[in-house]
């Protein structure tokens, strides 16, 4: 799971409870950061956190949420003593040769997975040269399906093309070969593309990348992409944005929000007729 923006993400904590349920330091790892933006103190920040353990935390065992307060005290150190700081209203800037690059690969699979593994590289690079993210997440923003032949087949691609660099951090060894690319391994990514300094685009929002790549490949090469999958689409009109398949998806929302809204103002209606107690 990516977050882009921390800060709601934190707010959706202190609201909601744990979302990664499995993974629990790292929400009060975000949750550290959040109170140091706040401004609190590190004790306060303690503090804090051992009040949303005590208001979220199920755990039956008490020796269980003994430990997990005794890691959770030691994960706020970390953020106040460390330079962390929350990630919040972020933005990326595409250049045209950026852009360009993605547009001469040949399959649309390759041109969605570079399209996400550049945006992903911008955001993590204050930091790092080389990201960790999971096969799955990078599938998650497409709509491609999320198999291993399928994984293998396009990233073995980009790595021959020497779009992307694929690295194992614990051998310190390039991966170069598609018998090494495993999903179970944990491998660190680096684009290797050159950006230059006319940026055409800028992402702001991070819900739909798919719909930025659409609008960033037809700044470029002027051809029209699906708005949620990506595809090439023939532009028949100028308000078409979705391919066949996507558009019958979008519609049937639209028709369930529209009889949802009048289901809604029918029982409303029929409410202010008749407002007395039927059973009196």
């Amino acid at each position: 799971m990516i977050i882009f923006d921390e800060k709601e993400y934190a707010l959706k904590l202190l609201q909601n409870g744990y979302i990664r349920k499995n993974k629990k330091l790292k929400d009060i790892f975000i949750l550290a950061k959040y109170f140091k933006n706040q401004g609190l103190s590190q004790l306060q920040a303690c503090k804090e956190v051992l009040r949303f353990i005590n208001k979220f935390d199920d755990t039956v065992y008490s020796y269980i949420k003994y430990q997990l307060k005794k890691y959770a005290i030691k994960t706020v150190k970390n953020a106040y003593m460390n330079n962390y700081t929350l990630r919040f209203n972020e933005k990326i800037e595409l250049t045209e040769q950026e852009l360009k690059s993605i547009s001469e690969l040949k399959t649309i699979g390759e041109k969605q997975i570079m399209f996400v593994l550049l945006v992903l590289n911008k955001f993590y690079s204050n930091n790092v040269n080389n990201f960790y993210v999971s096969y799955k997440d990078i599938f998650g923003f497409t709509k491609l399906k999320y198999q291993t032949n399928n994984i293998k087949n396009i990233f073995s691609r980009l790595i021959n093309k020497k779009y992307i660099s694929v690295v194992n951090k614990y051998k310190q060894a390039a991966i170069t070969k598609l018998r090494h690319i495993s999903i179970y391994k944990r491998l660190y990514f680096q684009v290797n593309i050159k950006p230059c300094n006319n940026v055409i685009y800028v992402i702001r929002n991070f819900d739909n990348l798919m719909s930025d790549f659409a609008k960033c490949m037809k700044l470029v090469t002027g051809n029209t992409y699906c708005a949620i999958c990506g595809i090439p689409i023939k532009q028949t009109s100028n308000r078409r944005k979705y391919c066949s398949s996507c558009w019958k998806d979008v519609e049937l929302k639209n028709h369930r929000e529209r009889n949802k809204r009048w289901y809604y103002k029918k029982k409303n209606s029929d409410a202010l007729e008749n407002p007395a107690n039927l059973h009196e």
